[in-house]
């Protein structure tokens, strides 16, 4: 009994403590809860997004994951989360800051020709908690 007492503190324990080592992997991760991955915070069910994060290798990738479209949205997950050229690297800095959202995002971030980011658009649907992203660079100082 006490085995198996321990064995679940320390399945919760690293379910608790896996979550913000995933959210590292997504630009703008820092500003995102549970619920991104996890329904209603239940920690044993995932969300279409965690599927893909998990199809993924549990990283940002440009083909993968980055260009792939969000779950129920018209949009990428670059644009989602910030990142439309797909040019993010972990550690570093998205192009765009966004506001958190769980199920759909509100406004997409879009990519400039030339490779820099450029602005935000809108996205259809409603948001879970996002009503728009704002700028996290400046348009004239990107390229």
């Amino acid at each position: 009994v006490v085995g198996a007492a321990a064995l679940t503190i320390a399945i919760a324990l690293e379910s608790a403590m896996a979550m913000p080592q995933f959210l590292q992997e997504l630009p703008n991760g820092s500003l995102f809860k549970q619920d991104l991955g996890h329904p209603g915070d239940d920690s044993s069910q995932l969300t279409d997004f965690a599927e893909d994060f998990d199809s993924a290798g549990q990283s940002w990738t440009k083909s993968f994951l980055c260009e792939a479209k969000f779950p129920g949205s018209s949009m990428t997950n670059g644009a989602a989360f910030g990142d439309p050229c797909c040019t993010w690297k972990k550690g570093g800095k998205p192009d765009f800051t966004v506001t958190a959202f769980t199920t759909t995002p509100g406004k997409a971030t879009t990519c400039a020709a030339k490779g820099g980011a450029s602005s935000t658009s809108s996205a259809a649907g409603t948001s879970s908690g996002a009503d728009d992203a704002t700028k996290g660079a400046s348009d004239a100082t990107k390229g």
